[in-house]
């Protein structure tokens, strides 16, 4: 068995009643059915799936996965696109005690292939017909009885790709009980209610999971979209009624001047990067009537602290407090904690924090310390417990949401013979947050290097501009001075 290998299985058990604990993310679809079965869980491209729908077809992925020859404990891929079959494979492969490997549809082959061996996946479900099975193929012709196998809310139910600033992506493993917690926690925060319509334009295989599912908490009703385009939003809003959205700062930015009302949204929440003052003025100016909130969130932490929306405008240049079960340290390098005001490393504990580092690539050392864990960002915390956020990183990028880690683009440009060496920054950009840029030392020409991060890397991780030096600035031992480069190029 795999990395998951904490789930049972109980297959031949004559008469066994499936169980799902408090602690699964089954449960919440089970008792959304349960209670509210004919309640519209999804809208879709013109189609309504009731609770009942959705919990049937979830149990239906889970029985045909298992009739793939998939066991609990396996890990299986996800790389999918926004549907309603990829919502019920995800809660079904739960069902099934499958550890879930989601994946970026954006990521090129090589990219999937080293993700599923790092983690010895076995299977990888894909819409694009790039794997072993379709979502729709996994559902199709499977019985809709509850599968029988009863999964330990310690067992993992995600593997997800992180990463630091150097070296090899890294992956941490979620259980199903702090991603209940984590899914619940959410809800709580932003009040969600049964009335509630979530509009969800993300990739579901990124944050976006965690506002459909906190929603399925809660019994709402999501309205999903095969992805986000800036002129349809507000329109969509209004369409149906939509009263919760989640939006990155870029897709804000994009999105802001195009038409529609929006008069039904309630709340409005960003993460994924930083929300400037200044765009949450004008999100604030173009949505008076909306609840406001901003967090500070990443694939180890969960969500770690929220902006609330009755915090404005005072601390508008804060992440917030911590979330609901969360507590936040700021630290010194030898790991005492600092008074408030000093700037130094965020730590955060709580139950929706990453259980275990999994796979070939080990955490960077001083990521956890007494159970609090790490990203390495930089901030201080003020006397009334807000959280400042100073750096995302020394080096790391934020484009649009997604994560760029430098060092991974270096190692695809470096493999050119052209050049030389090479030094990946992140430079301002009012529409992305940030935009890749590479600083070349050869001869290499550009087309060349765009083709070479087309082929090797998923879109937003290529640069969109390149800068060509005769030398790179580097300190006595030899290390590249990124800063000194982002201050270079920061005005030109």
């Amino acid at each position: 068995m795999g990395i998951g290998a904490k789930a049972r299985w109980d297959a031949g058990a004559d008469g066994l009643v499936p169980s799902w604990r408090t602690g699964s993310i089954a449960n919440h679809l089970a008792t959304a059915a349960s209670s509210v079965p004919t309640q519209v869980a999804i809208k879709f491209d013109g189609r309504e799936i009731t609770y009942a729908e959705l919990d049937e077809m979830a149990n239906r992925a889970a029985n045909g996965i298992l009739a793939t020859g998939s066991r609990p404990g396996d890990v299986v891929a996800l790389r999918a696109h926004n549907a309603p079959e990829t919502l019920a494979v995800f809660y079904g492969l739960a069902r099934a005690g499958i550890t879930i490997l989601p994946i970026n549809p954006r990521l090129t082959r090589e990219e999937v292939i080293w993700q599923m061996a790092d983690v010895e996946a076995t299977k990888l479900i894909d819409d694009d017909g790039l794997g072993d099975l379709r979502s729709i193929e996994v559902i199709a012709g499977a019985g809709s009885t509850p599968c029988d196998v009863d999964v330990d809310r310690d067992a993992y139910l995600t593997v997800r790709f992180t990463s630091g600033t150097t070296g090899r992506p890294k992956a941490v493993a979620m259980t199903h009980d702090s991603t209940a917690y984590m899914f619940e926690a959410l809800a709580l925060e932003l009040s969600l209610q049964p009335s509630d319509v979530t509009l969800v334009t993300a990739p579901i295989a990124h944050a976006a999971i965690a506002m459909a599912a906190s929603t399925i908490v809660t019994r709402g009703t999501i309205v999903l979209e095969k992805g986000f385009d800036p002129a349809l939003v507000w329109r969509t809003c209004d369409q149906h009624g939509v009263t919760f959205v989640f939006m990155v700062p870029t897709m804000f930015a994009l999105s802001l001047d195009k038409p529609g009302d929006g008069s039904s949204i309630r709340t409005l929440l960003s993460m994924a990067s930083i929300f400037t003052p200044t765009l949450m003025g004008r999100v604030k100016a173009r949505f008076p009537n909306a609840r406001l909130l901003d967090a500070y969130a990443g694939t180890e932490l969960g969500t770690a602290t929220l902006l609330r929306y009755d915090d404005h405008p005072k601390k508008s240049a804060s992440v917030g407090r911590p979330a609901f079960g969360c507590r936040v340290r700021i630290l010194d390098g030898a790991g005492t904690e600092l008074p408030r005001g000093e700037i130094g490393t965020i730590y955060v504990q709580g139950r929706p924090l990453a259980a275990a580092f999994v796979g070939s690539q080990s955490p960077e050392p001083g990521t956890t310390r007494d159970g609090f864990l790490t990203v390495g960002d930089l901030g201080y915390m003020d006397t009334d417990g807000f959280l400042f956020l100073v750096d995302r990183r020394t080096d790391l990028i934020v484009t649009g949401g997604f994560n760029v880690y430098p060092s991974e683009v270096e190692n695809v440009l470096q493999s050119h013979e052209g050049v030389e060496t090479v030094a990946v920054i992140g430079l301002p950009d009012d529409t992305w947050g940030s935009i890749v840029t590479a600083v070349v030392q050869g001869t290499a020409p550009q087309e060349e290097l765009e083709a070479l991060c087309r082929e090797r890397l998923a879109n937003y991780k290529a640069p969109r501009r390149f800068e060509y030096v005769d030398a790179l600035p580097v300190n006595p031992s030899g290390k590249v001075l990124k800063r000194e480069l982002r201050d270079r190029y920061h005005s030109t």
